[in-house]
């Protein structure tokens, strides 16, 4: 099953953003009274007054009026905004994608049969560093926000790798009544890795931690910014652990003689089991 497209992480952050209904310049009322109203109407000729705004599915900000610098900051802020969700909502998925395939799992324990219980995953590519490769950092305050978001993925992405367990499942169908000796290097059948026993990523984690690590609770929208991030990322992420399959989990373990009344093929016992890298596919 090919994973989910990064467009599911991006189109959720922005439609999350754009339920938010944020209007810019933020806290913006037109002057009222004598003289202040006169003024700023005669401030402008008739042509700035009325001006298109952006229209765009999902829109990310409103303009606080029709006014031509309300009109042009709102489109300047979409365009900012927008940018930087599509760029670290894919180097988000694209780490995820590229740290996949360099996963192992040992330690897996077969106590009889089918069963499988247990095991480590270990992932040696570094998730930050991957997600920083292509995250949004040509200014020193792109580079600083996509920081604080990696850096919060990478949180989550090791206790998420370090909390897989098989949780008893039946990955050898074959080996319940195995016609063989021993069992020597025999592929699972796959599963989804949504299925084994692990620690979830959550949106609101991942805000937390993101706001903590940028450091400044009072930037412009980083609220509402964090977030749709996060949701974005959970929803993907999500989708991802149900199309991720665990493949090649490669069962090992003697199959005791059993010889009452006649010689029979017994179950797999006290075996053990591996991922090479490039099982989770």
């Amino acid at each position: 099953m090919p994973a989910p497209p990064a467009m599911l992480c991006t189109m959720t952050a922005k439609m999350t953003f754009a339920s938010k209904g944020l209007k810019v310049p933020q806290n913006w009322k037109n002057p009222s009274g004598d003289p202040a109203a006169k003024h700023y109407g005669d401030a402008f000729q008739p042509a700035e007054k009325m001006t298109m705004p952006a229209i765009a599915v999902p829109l990310l900000f409103q303009p606080a009026s029709l006014n031509k610098y309300h009109t042009e900051t709102q489109k300047m802020h979409i365009d900012k905004i927008g940018s930087f969700i599509e760029g670290i909502t894919s180097a988000v998925c694209s780490a995820v994608q590229q740290c996949q395939a360099t996963c192992t799992m040992s330690g897996i324990v077969i106590p009889a049969g089918p069963i499988a219980m247990g095991g480590q995953m270990t992932c040696p590519m570094p998730m930050m560093p991957t997600i920083m490769m292509s995250a949004p950092k040509n200014t020193p305050n792109l580079a600083k926000y996509s920081k604080a978001v990696a850096q919060a993925f990478d949180t989550q992405w090791q206790a998420f790798i370090a909390s897989i367990k098989i949780p008893g499942l039946p990955l050898w169908p074959m080996f319940a009544a195995f016609p063989s000796p021993a069992a020597v290097m025999i592929p699972n059948i796959p599963l989804p890795l949504g299925t084994l026993a692990h620690a979830p990523i959550t949106g609101s984690a991942l805000k937390g931690l993101m706001l903590s690590n940028l450091g400044d609770m009072q930037a412009p929208f980083v609220q509402e910014l964090f977030e749709s991030i996060s949701t974005g990322i959970e929803t993907w992420f999500n989708a991802w652990l149900l199309a991720t399959q665990v493949t090649n989990v490669m069962g090992n373990g003697p199959v005791p003689t059993m010889t009452t009344p006649v010689p029979v093929p017994g179950p797999v016992t006290g075996g053990t089991a591996v991922m090479a890298p490039g099982g989770l596919v």
